[in-house]
């Protein structure tokens, strides 16, 4: 997408950003811990398990990383610094093997 001959903002995948195509045969099999703004897909919950799905860019994650355990957090993009407290928990937890 980088030398898209157009340049990357008019690459028409833009809007599911596929940085490193040259990596999609690999995978990260050990838990893998995903804190996504809980805003994603219109909601605003916070503590929802699930991957979130229902398009190429969210859709790859789980082909990557096949252990890959979400949390929503009530947040926009800068988690840590609007929910330091319920990111930490989830860190910790996850550390932990709790999660």
């Amino acid at each position: 997408m980088w030398e898209y001959v157009d340049g990357l903002e008019a690459h028409p995948r833009l809007g599911y950003m596929d940085y490193g195509p040259e990596d999609h045969h690999k995978r990260f099999d050990d838990p893998c811990l995903w804190l996504y703004g809980g805003y994603l897909g219109g909601s605003v919950d916070e503590g929802r398990s699930r991957v979130p799905t229902g398009n190429p860019f969210l859709d790859q994650f789980s082909r990557y990383f096949p252990d890959l355990r979400a949390r929503s957090v009530a947040a926009g993009h800068f988690l840590g610094e609007e929910r330091p407290g319920y990111v930490n928990e989830c860190l910790v937890a996850f550390a932990r093997g709790e999660l």
